[in-house]
């Protein structure tokens, strides 16, 4: 009788230790929504509300498209560095950090149509300048290729490209970073997330590498970064862009040709990127293959743009360029902002 007591009792303090972590977590994720992190604010736009920042002045405006799952405020630091000489616009697609949950399903058409209404709802006229970061690459490229008059140049950073079915030769068990193998990931993450588990294992998170490249941010940053990873309606945002990641591509190869303009393609340091890619567990024939298929998808792409310019990482992974290498993105912003200068002086009067 007296093991029954103790077993009940021992049960009976671990509901109510993993309780009181699950309400704890629900508070603290409530309360950091409620307050977005400055000198960002929320903004309604369209059927949403979502985050942005806007700091400088001047024309073109440079506008800056995360990555998958990633927060606009990753972007601070080269948003600070551009700023004191041009405008400079980033924001956290819908469902993703102070941004309410946007429509579904979350494919490049629903995503430019919320960030038109945003551009609308700030009166931010054109022309713009586009960073874009992996599946945020993309997501420009589509907007670039519906309003190709509002266009002067693009930055890709790594981006994700039309070509990204030849990544499917790959199976996912061999190679963790495929689209499948990630929402797998983001699953088992969100289902931490919804079981307010995810604060047992902060200090493993900002341990691993990972957490590596956030370190260079300030410490609002990292937390707000943080809490982030505790709100399911992030992971579903996360999910639904992968999961229409093929219908996304359709719908840019339909929307028309590339513009002309001036683009920059940065591609990650392959050496780097293989290292990270042999962590995972593939052997380094299999990293090799899959950086094979990263340069051809981004020689193809740059191929579409005629005034197209390829930049490569020296030191920095698929994830982590704009933080271990921001100036490679600085000084490719400002060159093309000095050619986009440069020829509207040269333009005749009408």
């Amino acid at each position: 009788m007296q093991v029954w007591i103790t077993l009940i009792a021992t049960l009976a303090v671990m509901a109510l230790l993993y309780g009181t972590i699950v309400w704890i977590q629900r508070i603290t994720s409530q309360r950091w929504l409620r307050r977005p992190l400055a000198p960002g604010q929320r903004v309604e736009a369209g059927e949403s509300s979502l985050y942005f920042t806007l700091q400088g002045e001047g024309s073109p405006t440079v506008l800056i498209e995360a990555a998958s799952g990633s927060l606009s405020l990753e972007w601070w630091p080269l948003q600070e560095r551009l700023a004191g000489s041009m405008r400079v616009f980033t924001y956290d697609r819908g469902g993703m950090g102070w941004s309410n949950p946007g429509q579904t399903p979350r494919s490049s058409a629903q995503i430019n149509r919320e960030l038109e209404s945003l551009l609308q709802a700030l009166d931010l006229k054109p022309p713009f300048l586009l960073v874009g970061h992996s599946i945020g690459g993309l997501y420009l490229q589509h907007f670039a290729r519906l309003h190709p008059g509002w266009v002067v140049g693009m930055v890709l950073v790594d981006p994700l490209t039309l070509e990204n079915r030849k990544f499917d030769r790959l199976k996912s068990r061999s190679y963790p970073s495929s689209t499948e193998a990630k929402v797998a990931q983001l699953r088992r993450l969100r289902s931490f997330a919804s079981r307010g588990l995810m604060q047992l294992l902060r200090r493993k998170l900002q341990n691993s590498a990972q957490w590596e490249s956030l370190r260079k941010l300030p410490e609002p940053v990292q937390h707000a970064i943080f809490a982030h990873y505790c709100l399911t309606k992030d992971y579903d945002a996360t999910i639904d862009e992968l999961q229409h990641l093929y219908e996304s591509i359709t719908q840019v190869r339909s929307s028309g040709p590339s513009p002309d303009i001036p683009v920059v393609l940065v591609h990650h340091h392959p050496e780097t990127y293989k290292l990270e890619l042999t962590s995972y567990g593939l052997n380094q024939e299999e990293a090799a293959r899959v950086e094979a298929i990263w340069e051809e998808t981004h020689r193809a792409l740059l191929k579409d743009f005629p005034r197209g310019e390829w930049i490569q990482a020296s030191r920095s992974s698929h994830s982590d360029i704009h933080l271990q290498e921001p100036e490679i993105i600085a000084k490719a912003v400002l060159g093309l902002c000095r050619q986009n200068a440069s020829a509207s002086r040269s333009e005749p009067a009408s």
